[in-house]
């Protein structure tokens, strides 16, 4: 009890525990099957003391981590969620989990987010998240774990569960749905329309984990023709406003793959308004967003009849404006340019003619030195038509 005070908020403490032997000997004290109060306690001193990024990589974690395992599989129900929580904090360390280790683990906690109270559900899935995170073989073994673990998801996602579990299984189904194996499970698909509700959830972590997932399960065509059937256009395109650009990411780059070859998803877009949406807050989101943002466009854009379209004339002086961007990559180059020839080589040029020279020949000059051969190519294109 006194060192758990200590180890907390305190990483100078937790070092000074560690060089002290304080890892051997807990994880030599757990494996004596100490009573039940001790187990748990020194299971959750562990779980603070791993909190400290040193000591995840101090040279008695792995032993520790085997140890907590055993409690995992044999202690008491408080012991292990104490364990449970300890081994997330252990799974963030790339060693870990990658290692042979982090495997045992995945049973003990499949059963516990199947069979555990909320709090034991939530330390599962967490744990689950940080060892299956860029770690395909460990996103596999979790998808097979038992019954389909994708399964147990999907009743999360439809349950009456607070909003809070349902976040860390739509997380979890993020992490999972990045392996393509996993993706044509045909377990992914039941977690669609689930999915695809909680996009109207009222927490914003929710829906970007939603989002995400989706965005993920969108890599795999037959997945992609579901996601569209089922009606996700109009919830994703009513996530678009404000600053929450993570959210925003996924978001486009949904609505982006559900666009490709798509063109009556391209036309639901922009039914829902997704070009004013954008256009709202091009100007202001991060390099990374808006070169999404400009991908989008051009896809939209592809389409002749939205190229001709009445809300394409709000694109043109942004998106120029958008070229002047030092930080925008050559994708986010190449693709703002392709929207505007897109818009500017149909009949109507009436916007282009309200502009004067400097609003759209001064960003296209830099392009022609541009270190890609493409985005050259279309700023002299460009220049053309104007």
């Amino acid at each position: 009890s006194l060192l758990t005070q200590l180890a907390k908020s305190s990483n100078t403490n937790k070092l000074a525990m560690a060089e002290a032997g304080a890892l051997d000997a807990l994880t030599k004290y757990l494996s004596l099957g100490p009573q039940d109060a001790i187990e748990e306690a020194t299971a959750d001193l562990l779980r603070i003391l791993f909190n400290c990024n040193e000591l995840r990589a101090h040279e008695s974690a792995i032993g520790a981590v085997n140890q907590l395992i055993a409690v995992l599989r044999l202690g008491t129900r408080k012991s292990r969620y104490s364990a449970a929580r300890a081994l997330d904090q252990l799974f963030s360390a790339e060693n870990i989990r990658t290692g042979d280790s982090g495997k045992q683990a995945i049973a003990p906690l499949v059963e516990m987010l199947n069979s555990g109270s909320e709090k034991e559900q939530k330390a599962a899935m967490s744990a689950l998240i940080s060892l299956s995170m860029e770690n395909p073989p460990k996103a596999l073994a979790i998808a097979d774990a038992g019954t389909s673990t994708i399964d147990s998801l999907c009743r999360f996602l439809m349950s009456d569960c607070s909003l809070e579990l349902k976040e860390y299984a739509a997380e979890l189904c993020r992490v999972l749905f990045s392996n393509a194996r996993i993706r044509t499970m045909p377990a992914a698909s039941n977690c669609i329309t689930p999915l695809i509700t909680l996009l109207m959830a009222d927490s914003s972590g929710l829906q970007l984990s939603s989002a995400s997932a989706l965005d993920n399960l969108l890599d795999d065509e037959y997945q992609a023709e579901i996601v569209a059937a089922e009606g996700a256009i109009i919830p994703l395109c009513g996530l678009v406003s404000g600053d929450k650009y993570l959210l925003h990411e996924s978001v486009i780059s949904a609505l982006t793959k559900l666009g490709k070859d798509r063109p009556l998803c391209k036309v639901e877009m922009v039914k829902a308004g997704i070009i004013d949406s954008v256009m709202e807050i091009i100007l202001v989101v991060p390099d990374v967003l808006c070169s999404r943002i400009t991908e989008l466009l051009r896809i939209l854009t592809n389409n002749a009849s939205i190229a001709k379209g009445a809300t394409t004339a709000n694109i043109i002086k942004p998106l120029f404006m958008v070229l002047s961007r030092p930080g925008l990559s050559p994708a986010g180059q190449h693709s703002a340019l392709q929207v505007l020839i897109n818009i500017v080589e149909k009949p109507q040029t009436q916007e282009i003619q309200n502009l004067i020279p400097n609003q759209c020949i001064e960003p296209l000059t830099p392009l022609l030195d541009s270190s890609s051969q493409n985005v050259q190519q279309l700023a002299a294109e460009l220049l053309g038509h104007l």
